[in-house]
């Protein structure tokens, strides 16, 4: 009888063993959830930050005739020649 008390109080040493990792994962994993919200609402306020920073400097011509096989270069030097007429250097 003893021995299967002996057994029990092991058993119930385990349980309470494995109870109290189980409650310390749980916060861990509450935190970490909270730290990768907090991540995530950062990262979406720089996002937002940088679209309108961006916005600030971009420029948009219309009414311009589009070319079959545009380049870049060729995109360039529209901005280049409209810049000159507006007086305004462009590099």
């Amino acid at each position: 009888m003893g021995e299967i008390k002996q057994h029990n109080e092991e058993i119930r040493h385990s349980i309470n063993f494995m109870s109290d990792k189980y409650d310390s994962l749980l916060e861990k994993v509450h935190n970490l959830e909270e730290q990768n919200s907090a991540y995530y609402k950062r990262i979406q306020e720089l996002e937002e930050k940088f679209e309108r920073e961006t916005h600030t400097t971009k420029i948009e011509l219309r009414n311009i005739p589009k070319e079959t096989h545009e380049t870049k270069d060729d995109l360039l030097n529209i901005l280049i020649k409209t810049g000159g007429v507006l007086g305004s250097t462009i590099q």
